[in-house]
């Protein structure tokens, strides 16, 4: 009997071994098991859950734009737009040729009231916008 205990519990000692080496394997790359969490989380309108994946993500690659602009549309989602227009000032910082952020920056800022700077952001995005077409 007690040859049979010790038998199972040396099987179940492995299998908790062999499953710990999987989840190490799964898990080796943070980066790649939190976008696949953030966008599904986007996907499925979760945005706390969304944000919390960005957010990781953020802190892992503080110098990569779309991180930046994801977060600063899921913060949008949210209605927390001054974090909104904080992430998405660094995106444009990083990376200003990310499509549509200029419009998001401006549309954040309009919700907090800051009407001159949405304009002026939207009027520099375009004239620089025509000004690429035409080269």
């Amino acid at each position: 009997m007690l040859s049979a205990v010790f038998r199972l519990t040396w099987c179940c000692a492995i299998a908790l071994l062999l499953s710990v080496g999987s989840v190490r394997a799964q898990t080796a790359d943070p980066r790649g098991r939190l976008s696949a969490q953030a966008s599904q989380a986007l996907v499925e309108k979760r945005y706390d859950d969304a944000a919390r994946a960005f957010e990781q993500l953020r802190d892992l690659s503080p110098d990569v734009g779309e991180i930046h602009a994801s977060l600063g549309f899921v913060y949008f989602q949210q209605g927390r737009f001054k974090e909104s227009v904080s992430s998405l000032e660094r995106a444009l910082a990083l990376k200003r040729d990310l499509p549509n952020l200029a419009l998001l920056l401006a549309m954040a800022r309009s919700e907090l009231g800051r009407h001159d700077e949405a304009l002026t952001e939207l009027a520099t995005n375009s004239v620089n916008a025509h000004a690429e077409a035409a080269e």
